[in-house]
């Protein structure tokens, strides 16, 4: 089961909620310009299952657009920044297809580490991680699309 791990993009900074931090112009760009590098790729997802936090939420629905998905993108709470990987990892759902994961660091690096069974370097902002089993792919981010 190929699983596509991305970290969010830029957000703005927290006023003391986190949970409703949103995503900069800068931030909506770089997942864009990721998102039409995975579409060239011929990345096809088929799930895409993001944090509840808006800014994941909001870079999960932009590479849905890019990627051309027509299905619904889910929220899982398994999935927020101090969650535990461990866990996490078990929450992906089984797909035949790519599962595109949106989330944080650094659950997201602990995801991947637990997925790869080596530790992985941390992620950057709409940074991407394409994981075939235990062998990485693939990995992207706006500066090297």
């Amino acid at each position: 089961m190929p699983v596509l791990l991305v970290r969010h993009g830029e957000a703005v900074g927290s006023q003391g909620d986190d949970t409703h931090r949103y995503l900069t112009f800068k931030g909506r760009a770089d997942t864009a310009k990721v998102g039409a590098a995975l579409r060239v790729r011929k990345i096809v997802a088929s799930q895409i299952v993001s944090s509840p936090l808006v800014r994941a939420v909001q870079t999960a629905e932009i590479l849905a657009h890019a990627l051309g998905f027509d299905g619904t993108v889910t929220t899982d709470p398994a999935f927020v920044p101090d969650g535990d990987p461990n866990v996490a990892a078990k929450r992906i759902p089984i797909s035949t297809g790519v599962t595109i994961l949106v989330c944080h660091e650094p659950i997201v690096r602990g995801i991947a580490s637990v997925l790869s069974g080596q530790p992985q370097p941390g992620f950057r902002t709409s940074g991407c991680l394409l994981l075939e089993g235990t062998r990485v792919t693939l990995t992207l981010h706006p500066d090297n699309v």
